[in-house]
């Protein structure tokens, strides 16, 4: 409990249709967001879980043009903790 309040109280989630929007995506949100890439088409978002900055993640995606194909929230894992204080972070770069 003590190691997960060191990273974001949220995950969200996105799971696009192909690579090109994925990519586009992440363009979209890095200067807001943490993102990183979950696996092939998935990214996730690190967010407070707060209404107001979930809602800006989806506007900014809205406002580019991109539709996720499937989007999922979680709390933070044991991995995500690791990856946090080990700096291990895989970020997107596209």
């Amino acid at each position: 409990s003590e190691l997960k309040k060191l990273v974001p109280s949220g995950v969200v989630e996105l799971t696009f249709h192909d690579e090109p929007q994925r990519a586009a995506a992440a363009r979209v949100l890095e200067p807001d967001y943490q993102v990183a890439t979950a696996d092939g088409l998935t990214l996730s978002v690190a967010t407070n879980n707060s209404i107001e900055q979930l809602a800006q993640l989806f506007t900014h995606l809205r406002d580019a043009q991109i539709e996720p194909g499937d989007f999922s929230q979680r709390l933070p894992t044991l991995d995500d903790v690791f990856l946090k204080i080990t700096g291990s972070e895989q970020r997107v770069h596209s």
